[in-house]
């Protein structure tokens, strides 16, 4: 059973598919790539719009994507989520309608030097809504963060580190992806997929370090 934890396949919901028939065709690609389950997690920025707005897009979004793949139950299973941009006072908000089924909510760290509220805004949104926080594509923070605000993340042990299947394809993150599995630390992937061309699903990348870490939980 494959998962993509990160995949912005929901239609006209931000930068990602931009209608139906192409979630659709994202869809179908996850499919050939033996994926049986997709997070759709399309972005929310709390400055930008508040939570009910969202979540009344993402389900006019949903329903007509449901409705164009009622047809075929080979697809993959789509369960709702969200990419919550982590800010100062998050934990205040009302998250519960962020988090999956599955009781995980993707957070996307700013992309900026480290800062100890981040891990206090992470602590206390999994404490609050009893979630598994699923930090996104954790590689992209390396050339920002030192080697001491890694020690400083993955200290707290109730997280999950998404990682994209990109990271695989470059030396230095494909490295530090390899460091965090061989170190046990809860890993993973997602295609992070947003469209067709330059951001299509890519699973059919990373089977052979499927095969290779069995731990993780693709």
């Amino acid at each position: 059973m494959i998962t993509d934890y990160h995949c912005h396949c929901l239609p006209q919901m931000d930068d990602g598919s931009r209608s139906v028939e192409m979630s659709v065709q994202m869809l179908k690609k996850l499919q050939l790539q033996n994926v049986n389950k997709v997070m759709a997690t399309p972005h929310y920025y709390p400055h930008k719009e508040d939570v009910a707005s969202f979540l009344n897009r993402r389900e006019v979004s949903y329903n007509a994507l449901l409705q164009a793949i009622a047809d075929d139950a080979n697809l993959p299973e789509v369960e709702l989520g969200a990419e919550v941009y982590l800010c100062k006072g998050l934990s205040r908000e009302n998250l519960s309608g962020l988090c999956t089924e599955s009781g995980t909510i993707l957070l996307e760290l700013p992309f900026s030097s480290f800062k100890s509220w981040m891990l206090d805004e992470i602590e206390n949104i999994t404490y609050q809504f009893s979630v598994v926080p699923v930090i996104a594509h954790i590689e992209r923070y390396l050339p920002f963060y030192h080697k001491e605000d890694f020690e400083r993340l993955f200290s707290f042990e109730e997280a999950v580190w998404q990682i994209n299947n990109s990271a695989f394809s470059h030396l230095k993150t494909k490295l530090f992806v390899q460091k965090l599995l061989h170190q046990g630390y809860q890993v993973v992937l997602g295609s992070d997929a947003h469209n067709l061309s330059n951001r299509a699903p890519n699973f059919d990348q990373v089977q052979k370090y499927l095969k290779k870490y069995p731990q993780i939980n693709g």
